[in-house]
């Protein structure tokens, strides 16, 4: 598994399709997907959790 954390902005097709090539790949570990806070409706998708982008930090850091 990468090193390399992933958070996937939106929960639509397109973001099931980014997340399965990924995954299959093996490109990056990723944490989750984020959408703006007023579009969250649901905790979990796709088994991984739905965050906020307004509460995630831009730590940086590589």
């Amino acid at each position: 598994m990468s090193s390399k954390r992933l958070v996937i902005v939106g929960t639509s097709t397109t973001a099931e399709h980014l997340y399965s090539f990924v995954k299959a790949h093996d490109l990056f570990d990723v944490k989750g997907f984020a959408v703006n806070r007023q579009y969250r409706n649901k905790e979990e998708y796709l088994g991984l959790p739905v965050y906020e982008l307004e509460n995630l930090g831009g730590g940086g850091g590589g």
